[in-house]
């Protein structure tokens, strides 16, 4: 996740999948396109079936995987605004930011799964709120915790602390 403004007032945290979609839709286009090249050459069935398949399978993924999220912690209003945008629709969760505990990157309970996580919000009821629905791989879940929870302990929201 992306930093977009960081402020007394407000931390905004934004993830756009730009490469992630486009690498999606080029795969559709190189899977329709093969597709269609074969029925241009004759071979009609192989070719729709490569077109049909690939680019349905690439289509598919494209709507699952693919999700813009912005979080949104603002002092004045004691709001926490957690929006999410896909080719699906809208989902929008707010609740009080007096409400919240502190975050950290949680990993899958999968023990095969090393080294993928995703930022969650702690809520001081024991609920977890995750942030992002897939787990990643490098540092994005752990800064992403971490510049909540300074932003949080800056604003006198600072509750438990959960390593990061």
């Amino acid at each position: 996740m992306k930093i977009v403004e960081n402020t007394p007032d407000r931390l905004i945290l934004g993830n756009t999948p730009w490469l992630l979609g486009l690498s999606m839709i080029a795969l559709i286009l190189i899977f329709v396109g093969l597709g269609l090249n074969l029925v241009i050459s004759g071979e009609i069935l192989p070719g729709v079936m490569f077109a049909v398949v690939g680019g349905g399978l690439g289509g598919l993924a494209f709507v699952g995987f693919v999700r813009r999220t912005q979080l949104v912690l603002d002092a004045p209003g004691d709001t926490v605004t957690l929006r999410s945008r896909s080719v699906l629709g809208y989902k929008l969760r707010e609740f009080r930011l007096s409400e919240v505990d502190s975050a950290f990157a949680e990993a899958p309970s999968d023990s095969d799964t090393k080294g993928v996580y995703r930022p969650v919000l702690l809520l001081k009821s024991a609920e977890r709120v995750p942030i992002l629905l897939a787990f990643t791989s490098g540092r994005g879940a752990r800064v992403a915790a971490q510049a909540i929870n300074e932003w949080m302990s800056v604003n006198g929201h600072d509750g438990l602390r959960r390593k990061v």
